[in-house]
């Protein structure tokens, strides 16, 4: 891995940054490990930035991003080939006004291309057909919005939006190259969006802290107009104790949609429209924080409770025909969250670090899955655990510990097998082995936890301050699920299929040690 930053000034009221990171696991891997079955991973991104200062106290900032993951099958791989990209292009124009001490302008033009890729090719039987979908979104934005502090106890924000938006999806049971080059099986999509917000931090009593606001949507391609009230209360009931609680309705236009069959990532971005509607959330919080030991340390806990109205997944029997929209193989439901987050944060002296614990649940229920029956989504964890624990032993050595710890994703998985012999052509019964599945996202991968340590000692090269790092990721190489499918091996003698199944899993990031120095000049 390899990371760089420059920045400094082109002139008195001009000033630029250029900051970069890589990481070329699958390139030695390819060179030291040539036949390992671990996924091939790379990534890349590039920040820039360049500002200038007006005298009139006005700032006006250009500022790009670039990044780019990429997960792709090693050759050594005797059921599939898999190739899963991330990049997001990201490209801005803002210009910051401070017309006095109580008022700020701020206005914006944003234009952002996100794209995801999924192709499964050569699947075993157990995961079904091939699979290929990418979504391509483009969206630019104008924005503008004012912040007011017309009272000491009152700050007061304001807002307006516009923006445009460019789909282009394709979802198919197949895989073939032409796919990625090709329009005709493209489906493409614009909608335009706007929106406003007004929003008051308001100080009632010295000690209560109130924010309350509204934001209203318009998604023209659903022909829909939502809004959004959110209001949020902070009580002192002594100077290290606080009460807190809030209250918050969200509409989201755009619906990401995953396979449930398939353990890779499948992810389909869609918009609303006239028969997918925004999703809709209500969500209700309460909390207390508490500092003590002269606020060293911050304890709280935070319980929620959230309604989701008008979300989609995939229906049990898709339909890939060319002649129908993607959307008529979603199918509409519901669902809950709720949970309690416990969070421990010492914030001063040699040993600094928090502690966080999530205990929550998600339910589903669609009338078209799993029977009509309740159940939890993919993405669904019971337990969530980060620990994360800073040590300075002086000025110039410092060492960090990080721990996590999952409960592993819910999927379909076969849990049994039988065997089916219809009747060919020619009168004679065709033997195949088909399988049960557990019931929707029943099967849990196993649980995720790994541990990394650092060290990073600072010192000075000639006139130049400079730094040692030494980074110890996923330690005692927890071999974590990325994937897990069922397959059949293939005998060596008769070069048949085995009727026993397997289950084999795809495990990314082995142990990585990595070390290097940093220079800044």
């Amino acid at each position: 891995m390899s990371f760089g930053t420059i920045e400094g000034p082109f002139s008195e009221n001009t000033t630029y940054m250029i900051s970069s990171r890589a990481m070329y696991y699958d390139f030695f891997q390819s060179k030291f490990d040539s036949k390992s079955k671990t996924p091939r991973y790379n990534f890349f991104d590039l920040n820039s930035k360049i500002s200038y200062n007006f005298k009139d106290n006005s700032i006006l900032t250009l500022s790009g991003n670039y990044n780019s993951d990429h997960i792709y099958s090693p050759p050594v791989n005797e059921d599939f080939n898999y190739d899963i990209g991330w990049d997001n292009t990201t490209l801005s124009l803002n210009w910051l006004k401070v017309t006095s001490k109580s008022l700020f302008l701020n206005i914006s033009a944003s234009y952002i291309n996100y794209g995801v890729k999924s192709a499964l090719e050569n699947i075993t039987d157990s995961l079904g057909n091939d699979y290929f979908s990418s979504s391509d979104l483009k969206d630019f934005f104008l924005k503008t919005h004012f912040e007011y502090v017309w009272h000491e106890d009152h700050k007061f924000k304001a807002g307006i939006e516009v923006g445009l938006h460019k789909y282009t999806l394709l979802n198919r049971n197949f895989y073939d190259p032409i796919l990625e080059i090709s329009p005709d099986y493209e489906e493409d999509l614009l909608s335009t969006e706007a929106s406003f917000f007004l929003q008051n931090e308001w100080k009632i009593l010295p000690t209560l802290n109130t924010n309350f606001g509204i934001r209203g949507t318009y998604f023209k391609d659903s022909d829909s107009f939502k809004f959004e009230p959110r209001l949020s209360l902070s009580y002192a009931i002594t100077e290290d104790f606080y009460v807190k609680s809030a209250y918050a309705v969200a509409n989201q236009f755009l619906h990401l949609i995953t396979r449930n069959d398939i353990t890779l990532p499948t992810d389909l971005w869609y918009p609303s429209s006239k028969n997918i509607l925004p999703s809709n959330s209500q969500q209700y919080v309460f909390g207390i924080d508490s500092y003590f030991f002269d606020k060293t340390y911050l304890f709280s806990v935070e319980t929620y409770y959230r309604t989701m109205k008008n979300i989609y997944e995939y229906k049990e029997i898709l339909d890939y025909d060319r002649s129908i929209s993607i959307e008529e193989n979603f199918t509409k439901g519901e669902g809950e969250a709720y949970g309690v987050e416990i969070f421990l944060n010492k914030r001063a002296g040699s040993f600094t670090g928090w502690i966080g614990y999530t205990l929550s649940w998600s339910r589903r229920l669609f009338d078209e899955l799993n029977a009509g029956r309740i159940f939890f989504p993919r993405y669904d964890r019971r337990h969530d655990i980060s620990l994360v624990i800073g040590y300075k032993y002086d000025e110039k050595l410092s060492f960090g510990v990080t721990w996590t710890y999952a409960t592993g994703q819910g999927y379909t998985m076969p849990n049994s097998q039988y065997i089916f012999s219809p009747l060919g052509i020619n009168g004679e019964r065709e033997r195949r082995i088909q399988f049960n599945y557990t019931n929707r996202n029943d099967y849990k991968l196993p649980d995720y936890h790994k541990l990394d340590l650092s060290a990073n000692y600072k010192f000075t090269f000639s006139t130049y301050a400079a730094e040692v790092f030494v980074n110890l990721q996923n330690l005692y190489n927890r071999k974590n699920a990325f994937a897990q499918y069922i397959s059949y091996d293939i005998d060596e003698n008769t070069g048949e299929k085995n009727s026993t199944p397997k289950l084999k899993q795809i495990t990314l990031m082995p142990f990585i040690p990595t070390m290097g120095i940093s220079l800044k000049f």
